[in-house]
């Protein structure tokens, strides 16, 4: 198993990501979860991989 860090920062929970299937398990339930703080963040993360593959930063981009 892999705790994936960045992702639970992002939604304020532990994630943790089993391979192969990849399913997440999280500590606290959707309701939970602030949507509003995550949508700024997913957005903020969107904006940064666009302007990286504007600049042909492959590693950052992918």
């Amino acid at each position: 198993m892999q705790t994936d860090s960045r992702l639970g920062k992002i939604i304020g929970v532990q994630v943790t990501v089993n391979k192969p299937n990849a399913s997440l398990k999280t500590t606290k339930g959707w309701k939970d979860i602030n949507w509003r703080k995550l949508e700024r963040q997913l957005f903020k993360l969107q904006k940064h991989i666009y302007k990286a593959s504007e600049r042909g930063d492959k590693e950052l981009s992918n």
